[in-house]
């Protein structure tokens, strides 16, 4: 199993991602963090990053973070991002 991280796990994209890795039989949601609670999470959730002890296989970022820095508009390369995910992620698999 994979183990996904959806950062902006509580917004409109966010949910689409969580309802993809629950139709996935090779996922499982590892957490979702999001600045904003739903109050409804019946998942893991956490407000930030440094509160996690363990890591996932990937992250799934859909964050206000993410459109900050330009992920997903252009291509950055792994170095640019090993310092924004390295503590956080096991692997880390850049597509664009």
């Amino acid at each position: 199993m994979i183990k996904v991280l959806v950062h902006g796990s509580n917004g409109k994209m966010g949910g689409h991602v969580l309802e993809a890795i629950s139709k996935n039989e090779s996922c499982e949601l590892f957490c979702g963090v999001d600045k904003m609670s739903s109050g409804n999470e019946n998942y893991p959730y956490y407000s930030d990053f440094d509160s996690i002890k363990d890591k996932p296989d990937v992250i799934i970022d859909f964050g206000k973070a993410a459109k900050a820095c330009g992920i997903g508009e252009r291509g950055l390369s792994g170095k640019i991002l090993s310092p924004i995910y390295g503590p956080y992620i096991r692997y880390c698999f850049i597509m664009s």
